[in-house]
């Protein structure tokens, strides 16, 4: 009986052997947990116990590279990254990974950067890594690229992700990848991978590191403003100032006020992390003695600058309009542009100048009444061609009236008196149907200086 027995576990035993050894669905990858197996794969002969080998979603070995993510493989053969807006949203969660078997630089397949080990670019650019694979063994290998970078930042997929390398051979492979805009800036490690999907143990890989450089840039708007005060009364702007950069921003907000009017700026100076806003007051105190409707614009500044001193700042402009208590309905005050001339010359001997102030505009608001003046004195020396006459003349010109004293031409018409150029006064006075006038001057020529008064 026991014999018997005996007989029926070693048959058992040879049976379930065998069953594992010919089945044809085992994973030329899979260990059996809690015993050991021999693997009939050409390429991998391997014992294990409690060990699961996988090539996809693997997570780094290197831990400076730990806060790179690796999702399974797409069929490009790159990797998506976790938590990407592709990602269904009710999916579950995957199991963490394993941890994966160490590949050696120098095997097999070799990786090594081309040109500098660490790139430079700003957020928002899109960038090309380079990289030297070379296949150090005496067969042909198909290999596949795994490139591990931040979550959002996007790899352009290759054309051929899985690329085949003859004995002996090198193959220069483009990594290109874009920098979000909104990319802070910092010092980032990328992971570039080739590896043998038959045979993951034999592939290569080569960590390089992406400096993203700061960009200072700054957004601001006016949220809050009156359109009219009334004299004397105190107005407050609420503006936001944005940091559109990628890089914290100590800002200074100024302001310039016109007129000249007490203002203040709350908070003045503040520091804005990347993608943050702050909102500043302005209080402006109008003046309550003004008498006319009067304009207030106030400038916003505000700037920033980064380590290299580069000044960075953005300009906004309020206009609010000034309402007095007390309204006049003329101003008190003629106002008449002026000008003034000095005219200068010399030669081997003597040297003169002459000075003259002149003026012309409209009075009173009425555009119909116009005064007109010139005071030239002459020059001393007589500098001849140079200078002008001295001349002493104000004139008026309104709708009924034109009055003319000092050095004018004077004249009644083209067939009595057309030209008299001399010192006098003259008076005309009309209407849509009647006008008449007259002068009376003296001539100023070298020649005697004749008196004339003439009248219609």
């Amino acid at each position: 009986m026991r014999k018997r027995l005996l007989m029926w576990v070693i048959a058992a035993s040879a049976a379930a052997c065998a069953q594992v050894a010919v089945s044809s669905d085992a994973s030329p990858l899979a260990v059996h947990q809690g015993g050991a197996t021999i693997i009939p794969s050409p390429h991998l002969l391997a014992m294990s116990i409690d060990t699961v080998y996988v090539y996809a979603g693997l997570a780094p070995v290197n831990p400076a590279l730990a806060h790179l993510k690796r999702a399974p493989a797409t069929a490009a053969g790159h990797a998506s990254p976790a938590g990407s807006r592709d990602a269904s949203p009710g999916a579950a969660a995957e199991p963490a990974p394993r941890s994966i078997p160490e590949r050696v630089r120098d095997g097999p397949v070799t990786v090594s950067m081309s040109g500098p080990g660490a790139l430079e670019g700003e957020p928002g650019r899109i960038m090309t890594a380079r990289f030297m694979v070379t296949n150090n063994t005496t067969t042909a290998l198909t290999l596949r690229e795994i490139i591990s970078c931040p979550l959002d930042w996007t790899i352009v997929a290759s054309a051929q992700p899985d690329f085949r390398l003859g004995a002996g051979e090198q193959a220069v492979r483009l990594v290109t990848f874009h920098i979000p805009a909104d990319c802070p800036a910092k010092v980032y490690n990328l992971l570039y991978e080739v590896l043998d999907p038959t045979a993951p143990t034999a592939g290569g890989r080569s960590d390089f590191r992406v400096t993203v450089l700061p960009r200072l840039e700054l957004g601001a708007r006016v949220l809050d403003a009156p359109r009219t005060v009334v004299a004397g009364s105190e107005f407050t702007v609420r503006m936001s100032i944005t940091n559109e950069g990628n890089t914290r921003a100590l800002t200074r907000v100024e302001a310039r006020v016109r007129p000249d009017y007490e203002f203040r700026v709350e908070p003045a100076d503040m520091l804005i992390p990347s993608g943050e806003t702050r909102t500043v007051l302005i209080s402006v105190k109008t003046d309550r003695h003004i008498v006319q409707r009067t304009m207030c614009r106030l400038i916003v500044e505000a700037r920033t600058h980064d380590e290299t001193g580069e000044v960075t700042g953005i300009e906004e402009v309020v206009s609010v309009d000034i309402i007095p208590r007390v309204t006049r309905i003329t101003d008190p005050y003629y106002r008449l542009p002026s000008w003034v001339r000095v005219t200068a010359a010399a030669d081997g001997e003597h040297a003169a100048a002459q000075v003259e102030v002149s003026g012309s505009g409209g009075i009173g608001g009425d555009s119909g009444r116009n005064l007109s003046y010139v005071v030239r004195q002459a020059s001393r020396p007589s500098i001849g061609r140079f200078a002008s006459w001295n001349e002493y003349w104000l004139s008026y010109r309104g709708r009924h009236l034109q009055a003319d004293v000092g050095d004018r031409v004077f004249s009644l018409s083209p067939l009595v008196q057309r030209f008299n150029y001399g010192r006098g006064l003259g008076v005309r006075l009309g209407t849509d149907r009647f006008m008449g006038g007259g002068y009376y001057a003296r001539e100023r020529s070298d020649e005697a200086r004749r008196r004339e008064a003439a009248g219609f």
